[in-house]
């Protein structure tokens, strides 16, 4: 939490409470409407939901068959700042906190996709993970800004 909602004064602790009891409500809203928002997006994409086998819901989609996704402006900066707080929160979970910090995670990433190094599958997970929605966030930013 302390990433997604920072302190807006370092120093004034008073300060900075004050301002919390004042904004933490509506910041907490707008990022639960950005992640639904979001969310309705993706899901509208995927073919139509069905009933799979022992009634569970199943999209019928396969993973290979591509998926257009087309999203309206609101829609465009809901998932777009969802991302964000996607990866800073994957990113205190991997004590991503420095660009050193960074590059490190990388190079141990980039270790383990070569079967070498040290770094455990879950890490590895949450490292495909976050390099996965870097790329679709610069990827969205672009086409917004296109």
């Amino acid at each position: 939490l302390r990433r997604l909602l920072p302190p807006a004064h370092r120093t004034d602790t008073e300060q900075a409470a004050e301002f919390r009891r004042l904004t933490e409500h509506t910041l907490r809203s707008r990022k639960a409407a950005n992640i639904s928002t979001a969310m309705a997006a993706l899901s509208e994409s995927l073919p139509g939901e069905s009933l799979g086998e022992g009634g569970q819901e199943s999209s019928g989609h396969e993973p290979d068959v591509p998926v257009k996704l087309a999203l309206d402006p609101d829609q465009a900066r809901a998932l777009t700042m969802a991302l964000t707080d996607i990866r800073l929160i994957l990113g205190e979970r991997l004590q991503m906190r420095t660009e050193e910090d960074s590059e490190r995670l990388h190079e141990e990433f980039a270790l383990a996709l070569r079967g070498e190094g040290g770094m455990d599958a879950a890490t590895a997970q949450q490292m495909a993970y976050y390099d996965f929605l870097t790329w679709v966030q610069e990827s969205l930013t672009e086409a917004m800004l296109g």
